[in-house]
Formats: C-alpha cells, sequence, structure tokens
C-alpha cells in the first residue's frame, strides 16, 4: 500500500535571559562569545580515541559531529528522529502492532541490530531498557537503549563513531558508538513546538456507502467515493526549556525539561467485513469501517536532565548528570468485530451468540516506563596523567497494562475490562577509572598512551500480572474451547517471573600516535570477563595518510563482541491460544528451560564480529 505524507510543523523559539542579569549575563555573553570563536575551530572530537586534541578531520576512523543547532534547526524534538534525518548510517522505524515496542522503539546504526550500537552521554555507558522487542519489530530479540528519554534541547552536540569499537568500550559496540554530550553553558531557551500529519493514502479508498446484504455469509456491499483517503492527526505538542546557571567561580549547573504530547495516527485501511453476527443488522451501514488503528501510538513523556560540575582545585573537578524520564504511551492491537469468537460471552448463553462488546472492540497495550539515570565523578591531572574516576547508575521499569480488553474464558460478567499484565526491570551499575597522559618516545609529533578499568553489575526482572490477565477461567474447558488471559497481551505468570544479575569487569590500553605530519596510528586491546560468559580479549588497528594537505586515506580493521543481554537470556512468557477449536500453550522460554532444552536449545554465546573499513577524506575546499 502506497501513501504520500506531508508533514506541517509550527515551531515557536525564544531566549530568556532575565533571571541571570543580576549574576550572570556577563558569563552568559562571555559563553557566546566562546561558542562563536569556537565555531570556527576544527571540532575536537572525544569519541574513538581517549586523546584530547583529535579533531573530526584527522581522526582515523569516521565520526559525525551534529551541534546543538543542527538538532534545534531540524524541527523534529525527538531524539531519534533527528539522527535519523541527520545521519545517514542510523535508521528509526515506527512499527506498529508490536505490543510495547510501539511505545519504546529501537534504532539501528549501519544496518545492524538496535543492541550492537553502544549509547554514551557524556562519554559513560546509557543502560539499556527493559523491554525485548517481539513481533515484527526491527531489531527483533534484542534490547536497546532509549533515546527518546534524552531532550533534544539538553544535547550539546552527538559524536556518532562509524566503526566497530568494542576494543574501546566493551560490549555493544560493534556497530559503532553514539556519544550524546550534555549543555555545561550559561543562559537559558525556552521551546513550544507543535506539528501534525496530514497525509494522502494513496490507492486507499474513502468509503461512501454500505448497503445490507441477508446471506448468512454475506460481506456487506460497500461503495467508495472515488477519493483516496486522507488524514489529517498525529497532533503533537512539545513544551522544553533548558537553562544553565554558575555556581560559584569555577562550577556550572545546566537544567532541562521537556514535556511532549502525541496523538495517535492511523494508516489503515477499510474493513469490508460484516461486523455483526445476524445477517442485515441495521448497525452495519453507520459502523466505523476503519476501526483497526495502525500507526503511531498515543504518547505522553516528561523528561528531565541535570548536568552539573565544580572545580574542587585546580586539578580536580567534580561532575555529575542524571535524567528522570516518565512516558505513558499505548498501541492498538487487531480489532475484535462484534461476532468474533473472542468476543463472545459465554455466560450470558451457551446457545446463542451474545456479544460482551456490542460493537467489538480495540484492546489497547498500555506501557507506563519510567527510565533513571544518576552519574557523579572526579576527573582532573595526577602529575603526568589525566584522570577520571565515574560511577554510574541507570534503570528502566516497563508495566503493561491492557485496556478495553476481556479474559473471554471468565466470561462477560465476571472478567475486568482493564488489566495489570506486570512488566519488566532493568538495571546497571558502572564503575570506571580511565588514566591518559602524553609520552616524549622521541618518534613521531606526539603520542597518546590511555589504559583503564571498568567494572558493571547487571539486573533483568520479569514482575507477573494480576491473576485475571493470565488465567484460563472456566470456559477454557470444552465445548467452549475460549482462550485464557488478558486479549491483545496476556499478562505475564508467576512461573514467567524472574530475578537474574550478572557482573563483569574489564581493562583496556590505547595508544594513538601521529608518527609524522602524514600518519597516524591508533592501536587498541581490551580484555573482558563476563560472570555467565567467561572472557574475550579484542583488538583494533587504525591508520590515516595525508600524502597531500587536504586529502587523505584512512582505514581500520577490529574485532568485536555482544554479550547476550540478561533479558535476552531469561525473557519468558507464555499464553493459550485457541487453534481450529484446541487450546494450545505456547510461549517464548528462555534457553536454559526445560522446555527450551527439549526442544534442542543450546546457550547463547557472545557475538563475535570482524569490522573492516577504509575511506577517503577531502578537504581541499574550505
Amino acid at each position: 500500500m502506497k501513501k504520500s505524507n506531508f508533514g506541517s510543523l509550527l515551531s515557536i523559539s525564544a531566549s530568556f535571559t532575565a533571571m541571570l542579569v543580576a549574576t550572570a549575563a556577563p558569563a552568559y555573553a562571555q559563553d557566546e562569545a566562546q561558542a562563536d570563536d569556537a565555531a570556527d575551530q576544527p571540532a575536537i572530537i572525544v569519541t574513538g580515541t581517549r586523546r584530547t586534541d583529535r579533531t573530526v578531520a584527522d581522526s582515523p576512523v569516521p565520526v559525525d559531529v551534529l551541534s546543538a543547532a543542527d538538532l534545534v534547526n531540524s524541527g523534529s524534538t525527538e531524539t531519534n528522529r533527528l539522527l535519523n534525518q541527520l545521519v545517514p548510517s542510523f535508521n528509526f522505524p515506527q512499527p506498529s502492532l508490536t505490543d510495547g515496542t510501539d511505545s519504546l522503539r529501537p534504532a539501528t546504526l549501519r544496518g545492524l541490530a538496535p543492541d550492537q550500537v553502544l549509547v554514551l552521554v557524556n562519554g559513560k555507558r546509557r543502560h539499556q531498557s527493559s523491554l525485548i522487542n517481539l513481533n515484527g519489530s526491527v531489531g527483533r530479540g534484542s534490547t536497546a537503549v532509549d533515546m527518546n528519554t534524552i531532550p533534544p534541547l539538553a544535547i550539546e552536540r552527538i559524536e556518532v563513531l562509524r566503526d566497530g569499537a568494542a576494543s574501546l568500550y566493551g560490549s555493544d559496540a560493534i556497530a559503532g558508538v553514539i556519544n550524546v554530550q550534555l549543555k555545561k553553558g550559561v543562559g537559558g531557551r525556552a521551546q513550544a513546538t507543535y506539528g501534525k500529519y496530514i497525509t494522502t493514502m494513496e490507492d486507499v479508498g474513502q468509503v461512501d456507502a454500505v448497503a445490507l446484504t441477508t446471506g448468512a455469509a454475506d460481506n456487506p456491499v460497500i461503495t467508495y467515493t472515488g477519493q483516496d483517503r486522507k488524514r489529517r492527526d498525529g497532533d503533537t505538542y512539545t513544551f522544553a526549556s533548558n537553562f544553565g546557571l554558575p555556581v560559584g567561580d569555577s562550577g556550572y549547573l545546566n537544567f532541562t525539561a521537556e514535556y511532549k504530547d502525541r496523538s495517535p495516527t492511523n494508516r489503515s485501511g477499510p474493513d469490508i467485513r460484516r461486523n455483526y453476527f445476524a445477517a442485515g443488522d441495521p448497525r452495519e451501514a453507520t459502523f466505523n469501517r476503519y476501526a483497526h488503528r495502525y500507526g503511531d501510538g498515543v504518547s505522553k513523556d516528561l523528561n528531565f536532565f541535570l548536568n552539573a560540575g565544580y572545580d574542587l582545585s585546580d586539578n580536580i573537578e567534580f561532575y555529575t548528570f542524571g535524567s528522570y524520564g516518565v512516558r505513558d504511551g499505548n498501541g492498538a492491537g487487531f480489532y475484535r468485530r462484534s461476532s468474533d469468537v473472542r468476543n463472545r460471552d459465554w455466560a450470558a448463553s451457551t446457545t446463542t451468540f451474545v456479544p460482551i462488546y456490542a460493537d467489538g472492540f480495540l484492546p489497547l497495550i498500555v506501557s507506563e516506563i519510567v527510565d533513571i539515570s544518576a552519574a557523579a565523578g572526579l576527573r582532573g591531572a595526577l602529575g603526568a596523567w589525566d584522570y577520571d574516576l565515574s560511577l554510574v547508575y541507570g534503570s528502566n521499569l516497563l508495566n503493561y497494562k491492557v485496556e478495553n480488553s476481556v479474559n473471554t474464558s471468565i466470561g462477560g460478567t465476571d472478567s475486568a475490562r482493564r488489566f495489570n499484565a506486570g512488566g519488566m526491570r532493568a538495571g546497571q551499575t558502572t564503575v570506571n577509572l580511565d588514566m591518559r597522559r602524553d609520552l616524549d618516545l622521541g618518534i613521531g609529533d606526539s603520542v597518546s598512551l590511555a589504559f583503564g578499568g571498568e567494572y558493571r553489575d547487571e539486573n533483568y526482572k520479569i514482575v507477573a500480572g494480576e491473576l485475571q490477565s493470565y488465567i484460563n477461567g472456566p470456559f477454557s474447558a470444552a465445548p467452549f474451547n475460549a482462550a485464557g488471559g488478558s486479549q491483545v497481551f496476556p499478562g505475564f505468570r508467576p512461573a514467567n517471573a524472574t530475578d537474574e544479575s550478572r557482573d563483569s569487569y574489564a581493562g583496556y590500553v590505547e595508544l594513538d600516535a601521529d608518527l609524522s605530519s602524514s600518519f597516524t596510528l591508533q592501536l587498541a586491546g581490551r580484555y573482558e570477563h563476563y560472570s555467565d560468559f567467561g572472557s574475550t580479549v579484542n583488538g583494533k588497528a587504525a591508520a590515516r595518510f595525508e600524502p597531500i594537505d587536504g586529502l587523505a586515506f584512512r582505514g581500520s580493521i577490529s574485532t568485536g563482541f555482544r554479550a547476550p543481554s540478561l533479558a535476552q537470556q531469561a525473557f519468558a512468557t507464555t499464553s493459550t491460544n485457541n487453534v481450529g477449536g484446541v487450546l494450545i500453550e505456547v510461549g517464548t522460554f528462555p534457553v536454559s528451560s526445560p522446555v527450551a532444552v527439549a526442544l534442542g536449545a543450546q546457550p547463547l554465546e557472545p557475538e563475535k564480529s570482524v569490522n573492516i573499513g577504509g575511506g577517503v577524506t577531502f578537504n581541499m575546499l574550505e
């Protein structure tokens, strides 16, 4: 089915400094002046190397840098959509009818899985979500970082490393690294945006009239207007504010708040089937033929981000940053017609078809997501060494609720219409120590040596839903054979509940050297040990050769790995389906469960990769 989308967006943006006039106006003016001066200088990157003077142009690996202005001027208010527009190798699809993935959507880099790209915030590992993507979603079977919890207004810039980097940063960096740098500046900005879709659905007819039929198996006769269906939906309101304050003589505090309200979209075609059980039912002529909902779900987001730092002395800086985000969203399932057996009230009559919902129903999966992160650290100089010691905690909680639904096996009178279906939780704690210094080895122009270590603890839980969300009621038995559980998403059963943990530790070393004015060499190696997967060693070599000023050749080769997430190892869900009148237990089982083992499942192993890249940079036309 083809469709053509035309989006209109009204954006109002204003800066405010009145609250800072008495204490911070000079600092704000200085901050803007420094920003103007920095715009004329080559961008220094902090991703793909731990050197402090490497620019995009002289990097041996490809790095895209997006500035705050790039993000603000793009017109979108979702970080994933911004990257999708601005980074060609980044893809952010919009799945529908995919359960929780309707509300927490994954993205991909370089066409690889969502969990094969590492996301950093201020250079520190960001936690993954608790959702494992199922059904027909992109990245099926993977978990991903929810980057839409990061307000674009909080971002100073984004660096996207399009090269394998597991030897530098560890697991998940097979496709590359996305490093989000938060704002530190003094001053403020408030923003309000509104947008909606103005869409023409090519070759999708607009229903004109419905003629009734009297045949027992006949569908109604539908006529069309002859025009393509038009939609005006997806209204999205975003209100965001960012402000920065000085803290004493040598500190900063930057805070961002964002609220976003998105209405659903619907790109479904007309349902031409008969909706009601009785032939010739007059309600057939007025029934909404677009009762299905295929498109964006409802989403209401509230996100906060804090970034702060203070110089404790000439050689020690304390820094901290963190976030708190809440999202209430919903996605639809398939519409259950009035005459659908899944809508039959067996408790009312076992001989006559009595619908529970008179006109049928559209069940909704409601996702309640809470995302929290907090980081603190010290960095500075210790003799000839630069150091960075940090502690980062992150968690993601997803609760499922099912609305406008029913557990048919209980009966229409006794069954709830709204269910608590349980949920998932994921947590991560990371401790990092990074050391770096310049060396004078008598070779080349400059040599940077870095080494460090990391400890990480992870936890994953599944919480069971309420009894009616998963139980097989009295009408599950023959001759009724009604499927149990809340329709569209049966709740997690107590047998699915789990609480799994693991830890890992790692050490790395990196050498980045300009051996001459035209030749750069980077070498890196990393050892990592997981409590559930054992040890792995990975390495990387990258080089850049510039025979003529402005023309350079670069390439890299590296090995990588990704340890399967705890969600991939421990996720479990079961439900009862009615297949041809026979009730069958179906489910997803961990590879370690007796059922999976009996079916031939093998223990998961770390993913391994070899990345070979090369390219040419041309910079002669500045």
